[in-house]
Order: structure tokens, then sequence, then C-alpha cells
């Protein structure tokens, strides 16, 4: 059986490394750890896993995770694709250059940070920041557009010279995804614009394919690889299996006024639950653990399920659709000062999941907008 995949906080491989060979899957079956809430011990054969719970600032924590944690195990049947893995130097330049970072109260190395940027334009933000900082990898170019006679064929998202035996000269590609898995195994993004398998597509056929583009070539001559880094979420149908590797919690959905509720309702209360989170999109990313409570909290997850059915609930761009919601369900720890999260989920509309059934199998031309923020 291929080897499942291993993030970018994996030992390194040369030439980056496979992303969801056949047999990894997101989650660990049913009572293998089921219910485990985000390992802080460092116990973990990847240095870094779970590490982000180590550091005070949120720009830090957000970075930590992104790169040690953040990255999508793709489920059975989605193919490989050529992914970002990071030497032990690389790692362990990074774990210095965050806790220099950590004791910035300004967080200088980031730069003011607008506070309705998008989730996608700040992980390229944060990811950017760190490159233009290392020693050990020297970034080129950002955002570096390729242009034919006025049009716009491309964009390179990150360009980049590594040291050693990493791979030289690289075009990394990013993408934050966030999808809910269906019965017929397909994941579907929250806004029903675009899958899992459109997003594979679009960066196999032409986002890793713009170093092959002529004018390319022209620009930045010589021999270049392309890799892709994808993070975000892969949620599960409320009562499906809830284990999670190191680093990551359980992510579930659940749709209003739907049976799944009570599954979500019961997986809340076995994991000792006591209050769920209404999460911004900026704090879509990583657990939370010993963070401060945002504007919207609710006892439960009817009074949640209350919300998006009622006359207020936000509504999805150009519909009259209430918007998911996204939720952390949250436990006091040990202490009982702060608050970890125990469950990640995904709260949609009624009738979500029937719109998502209808969707083609194929939706290529509308990929990338609903489920990157």
């Amino acid at each position: 059986m291929p080897e499942p995949e291993r993030g970018p906080g994996a030992p390194a491989r040369p030439e980056g490394g496979p992303v969801g060979a056949a047999g990894g899957a997101v989650f660990a079956s049913a009572g293998d750890g089921a219910g485990a809430a985000v390992r802080c011990d460092g116990a973990s054969d990847e240095p870094g896993a779970g590490c982000f719970t180590r550091y005070r600032r949120p720009a830090v924590r957000d970075l930590a995770w992104l790169v040690f944690d953040g990255a999508l195990q793709l489920p059975p049947g989605s193919g490989t694709i050529a992914a970002v893995v990071l030497g032990a130097e690389e790692r362990a330049e990074l774990l210095e250059l965050l806790s220099q970072w950590d004791a910035d109260e300004q967080d200088g190395w980031l730069g003011p940070v607008a506070p309705g940027l998008r989730l996608g334009l700040y992980v390229e933000r944060l990811i950017g920041a760190w490159l233009a900082n290392s020693r050990r990898i020297r970034l080129l170019a950002q955002n570096w557009p390729l242009r034919s006679s006025r049009m716009t064929l491309g964009e390179a998202d990150l360009l980049l010279q590594r040291q050693g035996g990493q791979g030289g000269r690289q075009l990394w590609e990013l993408a934050c995804k966030f999808y809910l898995g269906l019965p017929d195994d397909r994941w579907v993004g929250p806004g029903l614009n675009d899958t899992l398998a459109t997003k594979l597509d679009r960066m196999r056929r032409h986002q890793l394919q713009l170093i092959h583009q002529p004018g390319f070539q022209v620009a930045w001559p010589g021999q270049w690889s392309a890799l892709a880094w994808l993070t975000g979420w892969l949620l599960q149908p409320a009562g499906e299996a809830t284990a999670a590797r190191t680093g990551r919690i359980a992510a579930v959905w659940a749709e209003a006024g739907d049976a799944s509720l009570a599954s979500a309702t019961a997986s809340a209360s076995a994991l000792g639950i006591e209050q769920w989170w209404l999460l911004p999109k900026r704090r879509w990313l990583r657990p939370a653990h010993g963070d401060p409570a945002p504007a919207e909290c609710y006892p439960s997850l009817q009074a949640a399920e209350a919300f998006i059915m009622g006359p207020v609930a936000p509504k999805q761009r150009g519909s009259d659709r209430a918007r998911p919601l996204m939720l952390a369900g949250m436990r006091r720890m040990q202490t009982g000062e702060v608050a970890e999260e125990m469950l990640r989920l995904m709260l949609v509309p009624r009738g979500w999941s029937q719109l998502a059934a209808a969707m083609p199998l194929e939706s290529a031309s509308s990929a990338d907008r609903s489920s990157a923020p």
C-alpha cells in the first residue's frame, strides 16, 4: 500500500513528496484515538507537530500550525500531487524564528494585516513573511504574473531557491481549502461552487504547469520543479470517524433541521464540550487553544441551529441561502481558566445536502471560489 501523505513538517524527500497517496486518510478510524484533543507534548515522529500551542501570538500560532500541522491529507482515490516537504534544517530554522517572533508584541515580522483580508491571502502573507526571513530558503518572487499580449496566463504564488538537496529552484502553489464529505465520496466546498477533485485537477493541469510555459522560461530560465501546498480542513459527516492526527482535532459537518445534528450533539457530549464558538474566517485555520472567545458563542448546537435558521443569519453572497457557520466545540482545560477546542464543526443550512448531491460530478469551471474564503 502506498505511504500516506505527510505534511510540510515531515522528514524530507527529494523533489517533494506525493500528497494523498492511496490509502492515506484524513482521520483515523473510530476507536483509534477517537475524540483526542490536540497533542501538545511533542510526542511525535514529526518535529514541530502540535507545536503551535507553545506560542502566544496568534499570527505565530497560525504560521506554526500551517507549516507543521495544516497540510491536507487527501482521502483515498484522490491520486497524487507533488507536495512541499521541508528538510530538517529548514524546520529547525523556522522553529527558531517562531520563538523570536513570539516575543514581538507588534508582529513586526509580518507587518499590518487588514481585518477584512481574505483567509487565503492571509495564508499567503504568513508563508511569504516566513520565507522572506529565512536564511535557508531564498524568496525570489511572490504572486508573479505570467503575461502574454497583455493577457495574464497565470500567477506564480511563490518562486524560491532552496539550499542543499531540497530541490533547487521551485514554484510553490498554495491553497487554503475547506471541503465537506458526501456519501458518494465526493468533497464539496461549503458554498457549493467547487469540489476537491476540481481543485486538484486545476492544480495538476494548470497551476503546477506554469513553469513549462515559454514565457516563464524566458523570465526565469533554468531547471524548475513545481510543488503544491494544500492546507485547510476536510470535514466528515457527523457521526462518522472522529479521530485526528497530531496537531489536529476531529472535524465534522452537520445540517440544520437534520438528524446529523443529533449525532454531532452526542459526540460533543462525549467530548465534554460546554460551549460552541462561532469562528470568524480569520480563525478558521488552527484549533483554538487558550484563545480569547469570539464575539458570538452558543451554549448548545441547538442554539446555533436556531440562529442559522432565523431571519438574521448571514447570507451567501448573491443568494438568499444562509451561510454555513464554522463552529469550535470548546471545553475548559484542566486548569479551568482557559478553553481548548475539542471538535471542529461546520453547520450548514437546511437543504444543503440535497443541493450538494445535485452538483455535477465535475464543475471545474467554477473551481476556486467558495472553499477559499
